[in-house]
């Protein structure tokens, strides 16, 4: 993963995860706590990776997720 951006609109949005050339979209949003925390939805991802790399996929997404919130004092759930 290269970067990540998040993109809130109220109490939902997206965060977009670039790997190489694909680019995910994961739903996400406020777990109650608006200024920190977010509730990662892997279920919903787009595009969706296939059936073979899914969980090597969701794996490094979460920790790059995980990577983000700390340096942003967030926290995320999933």
């Amino acid at each position: 993963m290269t970067s990540i951006s998040i993109n809130m609109r109220g109490i939902h949005g997206d965060a977009f995860c670039r790997d190489g050339d694909i680019t995910y979209r994961v739903p996400v949003e406020h777990t109650g706590d608006y200024k920190r925390g977010l509730m990662v939805m892997f279920d919903l991802i787009d595009p969706k990776p296939p059936d073979e790399a899914r969980a090597q996929v969701i794996a490094r997404l979460k920790l790059e997720l995980a990577t983000w919130a700390k340096a942003n004092e967030q926290a995320v759930c999933w």
